[in-house]
Formats: structure tokens, C-alpha cells, sequence
């Protein structure tokens, strides 16, 4: 005989397996919408990096992408500078996000004042696009800022490319945290 239709039993039989596979993927989904967070981090950082470096290009001036770490903001200024003379702010880093510098992570808040027009640590880029540690009075000075969770677990680095010490190339590179080293 020609059936046109499907029976109830292979429709719960249908079912049933679109369940369990759905349960096995959402772990994974999970993990993956968790870590979408701190990628955005990342990536606002990466940006906030190559528009300092295509100002300082452009406007053939020294720029510095300043960053406070007591609070996540960051914002472009001329050397030496200030949050109050910025050329352009950012919003700042969403919360349960922590940022440090250093190659390894380890920099954090020189001063922990909870000031958040204080830059603590910032990255230089010159006229020709290079880049070198920003020179911040009594701060951390690095070319690497990291992205880390509330719990102090490193997630991702955004650096510039060093040839050699000072200078660098001004490549805005992000790495991700495999757990036992920069992938």
C-alpha cells in the first residue's frame, strides 16, 4: 500500500533524536556565547589600536591609545596627555571584564585608585605608524593589553608586532589563550 503520511511513532522516534542531539550541542553553544564576550573585548581593543595607529599616520602626529585599568576605559591621545584633551573616547570595557598588560598578564592597576581618567598603561604608535611602549608617568608600560575574565583567567591578547625594542612595526595582532600559551 502507498502511505503519503508519516506514523506516530516514527514522528517521537524523529523527535527523540533531534532532542538528544540539541542537548549534546548546547554545552558547546554555551561555552561559545560565554566566550563571545570576551572576543568583543578583544576585537574593540584590536580596533581602538589600528584607528590610534591610522591617526597618527594621518594626522602625522604621535598618538597614544591610553588605557586606565582600573576601569576599563581607553581612549587616543597625544603623548603625554590626558583623558580630558582625548581626540576620540571609548566606551569603556563591559564589567566582569578585566584588562591588563604586560606579554604575560601580570601588569594590573599601578596604582588602584578607581580614577577613570587616569591612564595606568598606553601604546605609542608614531607619525610613520610604528609603534613603541607609551611612556605613562609612574604607570605600566607594555605592548600588550589583555583580556581577562572576572576571575582573573587571561582570554585574549591584543599586542603590536616588535622587530625591535622600542620600535615596532605597528601590526595590531590578537592572540587567544590556549591555556598554556598565546595561539
Amino acid at each position: 500500500m502507498n502511505q503519503k503520511g508519516v506514523t506516530l511513532i516514527e514522528l517521537i522516534v524523529v523527535i527523540g533524536i533531534m532532542g538528544i542531539v540539541a542537548a549534546m550541542a548546547m554545552p558547546a553553544t554555551f561555552a561559545w556565547l560565554a566566550d563571545a564576550r570576551f572576543r568583543d573585548a578583544a576585537a574593540r581593543l584590536e580596533s581602538a589600536l589600528k584607528q590610534t595607529r591610522d591617526l597618527a599616520i594621518t594626522r602625522k602626529l604621535g598618538l597614544q591609545l591610553a588605557v586606565d585599568l582600573d576601569s576599563g576605559n581607553y581612549w587616543i591621545q597625544l603623548p603625554g596627555g590626558t583623558k580630558a584633551s582625548s581626540l576620540v573616547n571609548f566606551d569603556s570595557l563591559p564589567p566582569n571584564i578585566q584588562i591588563t598588560s604586560g606579554d604575560n598578564c601580570t601588569n594590573t592597576s599601578a596604582n588602584g585608585d578607581s580614577d577613570t581618567t587616569t591612564a595606568e598603561t598606553g601604546i605609542e604608535f608614531n607619525p610613520n605608524g610604528s609603534g613603541e611602549v607609551g611612556a605613562m608617568g609612574g604607570g605600566v608600560d607594555s605592548t600588550s593589553l589583555c583580556v581577562l575574565d572576572g576571575s582573573g583567567i587571561k582570554r585574549y591578547r591584543v599586542r603590536i608586532s616588535l622587530l625591535s625594542v622600542p620600535s615596532a612595526t605597528g601590526r595590531v595582532i590578537t592572540e587567544d589563550w590556549t591555556g598554556s600559551a598565546w595561539n
